[in-house]
């Protein structure tokens, strides 16, 4: 009996443990971001058959989130919520090709699109589009944000990329872009719900 007891201890303190290390990376990041109203949530639920990594946070309406509220940890850009209930939140992520992000790379700053591909998903790398033919983007570079529209703030880490290539149609550039966020271990997240 005393060893169950020890034993279920133990479970409530590392679970304790690793909260603490992920809220402490949180705060991190918040500090940067001090001007947007954030809500940090638990991920309570993944569906195993979505080659996306999309998952269940345990808040949503009551708290202030809503459709397509961007989703992020302390190391980058995760995915957008896309449905919501009194309690729980449903995240598509930057894997899904459903989801689509703005973004800047590399030292002339060049615009390209990164979304999710359903070929690429299983490797966890996302693609980023439209970038110029000229372009200087190279392996290593950081993709980040551009704030056009109306989901996504600014200067957001979305990943690195890992290579760049000439499009199926030789207009533009495509570049492989591997998340900065473990999309697939992610367990805390916080949420941008404004950031006008």
């Amino acid at each position: 009996k005393d060893l169950a007891i020890m034993r279920s201890k133990q479970i409530e303190y590392d679970r304790m443990a690793m909260e603490n290390k992920e809220y402490k990376e949180l705060l991190g990041i918040i500090d940067d971001i001090s001007q947007y109203s954030t809500v940090d949530a638990n991920v309570i639920g993944r569906d195993g058959m979505d080659k996306f990594y999309s998952f269940t946070i345990d808040k949503a309406d009551k708290h202030g989130i809503g459709v397509n509220d961007v989703v992020m940890t302390a190391d980058g850009v995760v995915g957008v919520v896309v449905e919501t209930g009194p309690n729980f939140a449903r995240v598509s992520t930057i894997l899904s090709p459903a989801v689509s992000v703005g973004c800047i790379a590399g030292g002339e700053r060049d615009v390209g699109i990164v979304t999710g591909s359903y070929d690429l998903s299983e490797s966890n790398i996302c693609t980023m589009h439209y970038l110029p033919k000229d372009t200087k983007v190279k392996a290593g570079d950081i993709v980040s944000t551009t704030g056009y529209g109306s989901v996504f703030p600014k200067d957001l880490i979305v990943g690195t990329v890992e290579s760049v290539d000439i499009d199926s149609a030789g207009n533009s550039k495509v570049a492989a872009v591997k998340p900065a966020a473990d999309l697939t271990g992610v367990k805390i997240v916080f949420v941008i719900t404004d950031f006008s």
